[in-house]
């Protein structure tokens, strides 16, 4: 998950956009049928418990807990200005 599509998700479970009928919660949004393709794979199962993993998939976890940390302890600004749609 890139950090601009972290802070959409973040954007995504904040109550002004939840209003507008989005998931009211992180795990909803995350978990949103189509949102992520990774969500339920083998990797993702195997990281719910991150002591599991070795190699590449470690150090990219640990790259990734230390994104969604600093973006939901605002010490790494929104690159999006607040976006929750991107065209592809």
């Amino acid at each position: 998950m890139t950090q601009n599509t972290s802070h959409e998700t973040l954007l995504l479970d904040q109550d002004v956009v939840a209003d507008t009928g989005f998931a009211d919660t992180l795990w909803y949004v995350i978990a949103e049928p189509g949102q992520l393709d990774s969500v339920g794979t083998l990797l993702w199962n195997d990281a719910a418990n991150p002591a599991s993993l070795t190699g590449p998939n470690a150090t990219a976890y640990a790259e990734a807990l230390t994104a969604a940390n600093g973006i939901l302890d605002g010490q790494i600004s929104d690159p999006t200005g607040g976006a929750v749609f991107f065209l592809v």
